[in-house]
C-alpha cells in the first residue's frame, strides 16, 4: 500500500499498513496519486481588442487619380468641359495632383483643342475688330493723295484671307505645339534626371494647362493674362506630377526662354561684328 507524507512529500509503500512516515514521523493518510507540489499557473487573460487605427495619409499626399473631363459619360460634355476649366485655372495644385498620368492621348488633345481654339477665334476678331476701327480710310480725305487706295484694298483682302487661313489652320498648329512644348519640357527633364513619368504624364501637363486660352475673350490684355497664367500652371503641373521642387519646375520652363534669348543675342552680335568688319 502506497502512502503519501504531506510533511516530507515522501511516498513509501509497504506491504503492512503503516500509520507514520518513518523518515519524518508524520502521520499518513492513504491517496491514489500524490498532490501536485505546486498549482497550475492561471491561464493568461485574453488581451484587449484591437481598437481600429484610422488609415494614415500617404507622406507625398497621393490622392485618388480623377479630372472631369474624362468622365464626361457621367457628368456630361459641357459639365466635364467647365469643370475641368474650374479646377484647372482655379484650384491647379489640387488639379494637378489628382490628374491621372496614364490614359491615352485623345482625351488631352480634344480638350486642349477645343480651349485653345476658342481663344484663338476671339483673339482674331478682337483684331478685325480693332483694325477696323482704326481703320486708316477714315482719315483718307485728311490724307489727300498720299493715300495709297489701291495698297490699302490689298492688305485688307491680305487680312480677310489670313483671318479665314487661321481659323482653318490653326487646329493644326496647335496640335504641333502640344506634340513640341512637351517634348522641349521632358527633354529637359530627362537631361536633369527629374522626370518621375513619362512622355505621356508631361503631354497632359500641356493640354490641360490650355484652359488659359479663355482668357483671350478679354480685349488687347487677354494674351497676356492667358501667356503668363499658363506658365504659371505649367510650373504647378510640372512641379506636382514629376515631384518636383518649385525651383527645379521653374528652371525647367525659363531655361528654353533663356536659350532662346542667348542665341538671339549671340547672332546680333555676330551681325554686328560681321558689319563692324566689313566697314
Amino acid at each position: 500500500m502506497k502512502r503519501y507524507c504531506k510533511n516530507c512529500h515522501r511516498i513509501t509503500e509497504s506491504i503492512t499498513e503503516l500509520n507514520s512516515c518513518p523518515q519524518c514521523g508524520a502521520s499518513f493518510e492513504p491517496i491514489g496519486e500524490p498532490e501536485k507540489q505546486t498549482a497550475e499557473p492561471s491561464p493568461p487573460p485574453p488581451p484587449p481588442p484591437v481598437q481600429p487605427q484610422p488609415q494614415a495619409q500617404q507622406s507625398d499626399g497621393a490622392e485618388e487619380k480623377y479630372t472631369p473631363w474624362e468622365d464626361r459619360d457621367k457628368l456630361g460634355f459641357v459639365g466635364s468641359l467647365f469643370e475641368t476649366w474650374k479646377e484647372s485655372l482655379f484650384n491647379p495644385t489640387k488639379f494637378f495632383r489628382r490628374l491621372p498620368v496614364k490614359g491615352g492621348l485623345g482625351n488631352p488633345i480634344l480638350y486642349g483643342l477645343i480651349l485653345g481654339f476658342i481663344g484663338i477665334v476671339f483673339h482674331s476678331m478682337w483684331e478685325q475688330f480693332f483694325g477696323q476701327l482704326f481703320d486708316p480710310s477714315h482719315w483718307a480725305p485728311y490724307l489727300g493723295r498720299d493715300f495709297d487706295y489701291d495698297f490699302y484694298e490689298f492688305t485688307r483682302h491680305i487680312e480677310s484671307i489670313s483671318f479665314l487661313f487661321t481659323i482653318i489652320i490653326m487646329p493644326v498648329f496647335l496640335l504641333a505645339s502640344f506634340f513640341i512644348i512637351s517634348g522641349i519640357v521632358h527633354l529637359i527633364l530627362l537631361i536633369f534626371g527629374w522626370n518621375k513619368e513619362d512622355y505621356e504624364a508631361t503631354f497632359r501637363i500641356t493640354t490641360y494647362t490650355e484652359g488659359t486660352s479663355f482668357f483671350m475673350i478679354i480685349p488687347i490684355i487677354g494674351w497676356m493674362i492667358a501667356s503668363i497664367w499658363q506658365l504659371v500652371l505649367m510650373i504647378i503641373g510640372i512641379k506636382e506630377i514629376h515631384r518636383t521642387t518649385t525651383g527645379q519646375a521653374i528652371l525647367v520652363m525659363l531655361l528654353p526662354l533663356i536659350l532662346c534669348c542667348a542665341c538671339c543675342c549671340g547672332f546680333a552680335s555676330m551681325i554686328m561684328g560681321m558689319a563692324g568688319l566689313s566697314n
